[in-house]
């Protein structure tokens, strides 16, 4: 019974092999467990977990589909390794639609004590996170302002999503279980020079559909010959239904003299040509010319 219940594992081991399966369970082992421990999260009774995301914490929070996607390192891994090549110590970072503060924590970590991240999300749910996420790190150059970013100074009505979808809280009615709420927006031009911000290098904008309206906001900014680097959401179904579209952000920021690149995934820069339609897409704007762009000719692919 012995040589035949071991005939038998061997038997198996050997199907694993030419399946592939056995190799398929060692390479993705820590996916595997990653994906348990999400799922025992989910049925326990916690609100949130802490994770160690490239070197800082931050705190997941349970139903919530966002924080999923970061927990299993899934959501912009292109963006955040391209940013972590950018991005000096000392920079300056503006977080557009920061939400709980992924990016800003990212930019913080990389930018030192000796920089600065602005980080603006409107959704007083999300500010929260936001705070907590700040906080658990010490971070003390981040600076977060509960405030929506757009083309003129107003109170203006956000559609708070809950259900685990709060990323998605936008000034665009996109969901029947949105609940309205007020919030003050102000425009980037107008916050830099009330606030003295110093020179920015990056800013990133992620506003679920609002994208042109903050871009239009920050005309004077990025009218300069210097203008920072842009890392804008291009996906057609929010931004439609805001009554605009990822082509017309696409012409503003080639009007503003911006060259447009999405990122391989080789890490290097090509050419983004204009789609009649984004599913979804982070585009990367550079002006030929700027500091930005001197910094990032290594990783141009032209």
């Amino acid at each position: 019974m012995v040589v035949l219940s071991m005939s038998s594992t061997i038997k198996k081991i050997i199907n694993h092999f030419l399946q592939g399966t056995f190799i398929w369970r060692i390479k993705n082992h820590v996916r595997i467990e990653q994906e348990r421990n999400w799922i025992n999260f989910q049925n326990s009774k916690a609100p949130f977990l802490i994770a160690v995301y490239r070197g800082f914490k931050i705190r997941l929070y349970r139903g919530d589909l966002l924080t999923r996607s970061i927990y299993l390192k899934e959501y912009d891994q292109l963006e955040i390794k391209f940013l972590q090549q950018f991005l000096h110590a000392g920079d300056v970072f503006i977080d557009a639609g920061a939400n709980i503060g992924l990016y800003s924590l990212v930019a913080a970590s990389i930018v030192k004590k000796s920089g600065k991240v602005y980080s603006f999300e409107p959704s007083a749910k999300n500010y929260k996170k936001l705070q907590e996420n700040i906080s658990l790190n010490h971070f003390s150059n981040i600076l977060p302002f509960c405030l929506g970013l757009s083309d003129k100074n107003e109170q203006k009505r956000l559609f708070e999503i809950d259900q685990g979808l709060g990323a998605l809280s936008s000034y665009v009615s996109s969901s029947d279980q949105s609940v309205i709420v007020e919030t003050e927006v102000v425009t980037l031009d107008d916050f830099v020079k009330t606030n003295g911000v110093p020179k920015i290098n990056v800013i990133k904008v992620d506003v679920e559909g609002w994208e042109f309206p903050v871009i239009s906001g920050a005309k004077e900014l990025l009218e300069n010959k210097d203008a920072p680097m842009l890392m804008v959401e291009f996906t057609d179904s929010n931004a439609r239904l805001a009554g605009y579209s990822c082509q017309l952000v696409y012409d503003r920021l080639v009007d503003l003299g911006y060259i447009l690149y999405r990122i391989n995934k080789e890490l290097k820069l090509i050419p983004e040509s204009k789609l009649d339609y984004y599913e979804y897409s982070n585009v990367i704007g550079i002006k030929d010319g700027s500091q930005a762009h001197a910094r990032i000719k290594s990783l141009l692919s032209i």
